[in-house]
């Protein structure tokens, strides 16, 4: 199992990076992981991955949809 850092799950739903490849990255790393069932989550990266997406203005819905699929 692979432990995902919430910048990651940030990178690859945020509206606004600065970074496209960034971006491509992280979405590409999660579909792999979650393709084969392999990665984690802690509830604080969920908190924190909500409170930044919040922060940046976000829709709500967006927000609760990715915390669902992750």
């Amino acid at each position: 199992m692979i432990y995902l850092d919430t910048n990651i799950l940030l990178y690859a739903t945020l509206t606004k990076v600065d970074d496209l490849s960034q971006k491509d990255l992280s979405i590409k790393i999660i579909k792999e992981l979650a393709e084969k069932d392999n990665f984690i989550l802690s509830n604080l990266s969920l908190l924190e991955y909500s409170f930044v997406m919040k922060k940046a203005k976000e829709d709500i819905e967006k927000i609760k949809m990715s915390i669902n699929f992750f």
